[in-house]
């Protein structure tokens, strides 16, 4: 139950976040400056957290579920606190490293949005599940049937239902003078982001699994893996505002305001910020107790539902024909969408049912032959 609540956490995080990034960037037009808001929340409540000693994930697993590797479908144990400082020194060939995707991560996806058309860069996230089982099965080799014929096709409705969802609408009118053509280095950049996105999530779960069943597990907790990779990607973001000149310009804009009341989207500012560092928190926690591939399920249907918001508010479309088709089919594939997710949860509990079958009797087995 307990992972159940952790993904719904990051699924209305994430569509949260989403929207009221999209708002103040309306208003600051500093895409780094904003990226930089989100690393150093991130690394206020993380460090907070730390300094009261309040760590995301508890010392054991679900009762079931002790001494299995069920993979992408349950939550790893902790090995013994340890200070993070130790881990810091001791580590830092691991952590840096992970650190410098994260950060390596949130700037390919921004500077792709540039490269291509909105509708491309959202098709190419969509095959993000499809990547990480790719990514499974030829670089961390597991075999193609570690995963059940349920969950290839719930995979399948999933992504194509995005795509559906995606090109029913089009463009909206919030992305005007936007990018509307792709080019083939466009599309190879973007493409890699999605690689690095799926990456990052991989490691993020193979880091925080205890060392005796993952060669790379360090048994760290979310808030202080995530306190690593916020406290890099602060340190570069802020280079990259100040060299860009977006410091300079919230500055000066600051300045020539008449009254507080011309600057009030800084509370929604400091709010979408707050709102980030819970986010990047669940998402670590989430990748640990479910796997990267439910945090993938769930990305495509957050993305189908910020579909739905920014399309069916009466006062932005008229009444014609083409609206209603257009919202027919974003209807229909939102559908298919829900309908992958669900079917894709269904066929995990199965798969981890099954798992759990053969772990009990393999272990009898051994029992008696012991």
């Amino acid at each position: 139950m307990s992972n159940i609540l952790w993904i719904s956490l990051y699924f209305f995080l994430n569509l949260l976040v989403t929207v009221t990034s999209k708002r103040v960037q309306t208003h600051i037009e500093s895409a780094w400056l904003l990226a930089t808001s989100h690393a150093v929340a991130t690394f206020i409540v993380t460090s907070l957290l730390s300094w009261l000693r309040v760590h995301t994930a508890p010392n054991g697993v679900p009762d079931g579920q002790r001494g299995k590797d069920h993979g992408d479908i349950h939550q790893e144990s902790l090995e013994p606190a340890t200070d993070p400082r130790q881990h810091l020194t001791k580590n830092a060939h691991i952590l840096i490293p992970l650190s410098l995707l994260y950060t390596l991560n949130i700037v390919v996806s921004n500077w792709t949005l540039g490269l291509v058309s909105l509708t491309m860069h959202q098709t190419i996230r969509a095959t993000v599940p499809a990547i990480t089982v790719v990514v499974s099965i030829t670089i961390l080799r597991k075999s193609w049937r570690d995963y059940s014929f349920g969950v290839y096709g719930a995979l399948a409705l999933t992504i194509c239902g995005v795509i559906w969802a995606i090109n029913a609408t089009g463009p909206s009118t919030s992305d005007v003078g936007s990018v509307s053509s792709t080019t083939p280095s466009g599309f190879a950049w973007t493409f890699f982001g999605a690689i690095l996105a799926v990456a990052k999530t991989i490691a993020a779960n193979h880091l925080q699994k205890p060392s005796h069943k993952n060669r790379w597990g360090l048994g760290l907790s979310s808030s202080v893996l995530v306190r690593y990779c916020s406290l890099c990607s602060m340190c570069t973001t802020i280079l990259v505002a100040s060299w860009n000149g977006e410091v300079e310009r919230l500055i000066s804009r600051v300045k020539s305001t008449q009254s507080w009341i011309e600057i009030s989207w800084l509370w929604l500012w400091s709010f979408n910020a707050l709102a980030t560092s819970l986010l990047n928190i669940a998402s670590f926690e989430t990748v640990k107790r479910c796997g990267p591939l439910a945090m993938g399920v769930a990305s495509n249907i957050k993305q189908v539902a910020i579909l739905l918001l920014d399309f069916f508010p009466p006062t932005k479309h008229d009444g014609s024909e083409q609206h209603a088709e257009a919202g027919y089919e974003l209807i229909c594939g939102s559908l298919v969408t829900v309908c992958g997710g669900s079917w894709y949860a269904l066929a995990s509990v199965r798969m981890s049912q099954r798992q759990r079958r053969y772990f009990t009797e393999d272990g009898m087995v051994a029992g008696k032959h012991g």
